[in-house]
């Protein structure tokens, strides 16, 4: 019975934070751009600039959330699974860099 409350309470906890950690994103998606746009001056001339940059870090963001909350994974990008081992990026994490680089 033990192993069995457990298991409900992981069920629980899955379907209560996955929302929240949505959320939490989205705040962070939206809170973002404006403030780019009234931090950096430049980007109020080039607004479509600060939206690419905002989106590239929000997208790197709720990657690494999810990460860390809802798959439980430590440390680099990737989760340091065999194929990582080896120097191999999975492509979520080439996503995630080409969207930092540009």
């Amino acid at each position: 019975t033990l192993t069995r409350a457990r298991a409900l309470a992981a069920r629980y906890r899955q379907l209560v934070t996955f929302p929240l950690v949505g959320d939490i994103n989205t705040l962070f998606g939206l809170a973002l751009y404006p403030a780019l746009l009234w931090g950096i001056p430049v980007l109020q001339r080039q607004y479509m600039l600060g939206l690419l940059i905002a989106q590239a870090i929000s997208l790197c963001f709720a990657y690494a959330t999810y990460k860390r909350t809802m798959f439980r994974t430590r440390g680099n990008l990737h989760g340091g699974d065999i194929s990582h081992r080896r120097g191999q990026r999975s492509q979520s994490d080439r996503l995630c860099i080409i969207q930092i680089q540009g």
